[in-house]
């Protein structure tokens, strides 16, 4: 094969040489490689260097983003100029695959967009042959075609990257938070054990009662905690509670309310409420007999601060009332645990009212 004499025509041989170069350079594994290329410097740096919250903070400023784009673009620039005596064969875009990826790290994917643009249309101006023009020989549209292919490939897999390392930050805190909160469950469940605990192994009862006596509190507890975990919402149904409380009382009860969901704490103080409720209308109230009954109803309604919650607990058809000479651990525990709480023991049966704030997300 005859070498050409002309020297522009030497040089666009060359030219094609590097196309061909470059062709064989973006084979099937390119994109792949270039992927795992840009994935480890993106680890890297979110390691090391904590780079990561810096390119959130200029993503976040639009003009502070569009700034260090153009700041890049034209480091980019003046550095092509410096090294194209240095560069052979000619490669119009060395520069600028650099400046497009840093511009979609820091920037985000509009900036780093007129970046390929302008940075494309730069290079095809002052750096593809013939120079000075934009009119380009079939050699400079196809170096150019793959400048942009693989630039749009670099924000892409940059713009995807910075969502999925945003979305492992968001977990990162969600799971502080869940530890945070069960903690606080934890140490809140520890301490109304410990209350139980002692008012169920205290006083003049046996050890076998005060043993008979914790174990069914805590299994009212128990009962409300696999009702959280099995909820989708994080929170149960007051109605849910009452049943599971009575199921076994269910031809003497009659319940009815708004349907309502409890958080945590309220689906907590309830569980015990109720319990000590059905445990005293067993033992000495209207669940004592087969005649007895008792009639649980409840209302919500707005109010300044979210909700209120109105409940009432009504027994009736059971053996005489016979007002208690000292407060007992449900007494106790409705006092302390609801500032609005109120029993009543009428000779017809004892009634309870309870009056809660409840949240507009329950």
């Amino acid at each position: 094969m005859l070498k050409p004499s002309n020297p522009q025509a030497r040089q666009l041989a060359e030219s094609y040489k590097f196309s061909g170069r470059l062709d064989r350079a973006t084979g099937k594994d390119f994109p792949k490689r270039l992927i795992q290329h840009i994935e480890n410097f993106r680890v890297q740096i979110t390691r090391k260097l904590h780079l990561f919250r810096i390119a959130d903070f200029t993503v976040e400023s639009r003009p502070l983003a569009h700034g260090i784009a153009i700041a890049i673009f034209a480091i980019a620039t003046v550095l092509r100029f410096a090294l194209d005596p240095f560069i052979l064969p000619p490669a119009p875009f060395f520069t600028y695959y650099t400046a497009v990826l840093l511009t979609a790290f820091f920037c985000g994917m509009c900036p780093a967009i007129f970046a390929v643009v302008f940075s494309g249309v730069t290079a095809l101006y002052f750096f593809v042959p013939p120079r000075g023009t934009f009119e380009a020989t079939p050699h400079g549209v196809i170096a150019l075609v793959a400048f942009f292919t693989i630039s749009f490939l670099i924000v892409a897999v940059v713009a995807s990257l910075h969502a999925a390392i945003r979305k492992i930050v968001a977990q990162e805190q969600e799971s502080k938070l869940l530890a945070k909160e069960l903690q606080h469950r934890t140490g809140n469940l520890l301490t109304v054990i410990e209350s139980i605990a002692q008012r169920s192994l205290s006083g003049d009862l046996s050890l076998a009662q005060g043993r008979e006596i914790f174990e069914a509190r805590l299994q009212a507890l128990a009962r409300t905690q696999h009702q959280l975990t099995n909820s989708k919402r994080d929170a149960v149904s007051l109605g849910e509670i009452i049943r599971s409380e009575l199921e076994a009382f269910s031809s003497q009860t009659r319940i009815e309310g708004d349907e309502i969901f409890l958080d945590y704490q309220q689906a907590q103080k309830f569980s015990l409420a109720v319990h000590e409720l059905t445990t005293n209308a067993i033992k000495y109230g209207a669940l004592s007999e087969p005649t007895g009954g008792v009639q649980i109803a409840w209302s919500v309604s707005a109010n300044g601060s979210g909700r209120e919650l109105k409940f009432r607990w009504q027994e009736h058809g059971g053996p005489a009332v016979v007002v208690p000479t000292r407060e007992g651990f449900g007494s106790t525990l409705l006092k302390a645990t609801f500032a609005r709480s109120r029993m009543d023991y009428a000779p017809g049966g004892i009634s309870c009212e309870i009056e809660a704030n409840v949240s507009n997300g329950s």
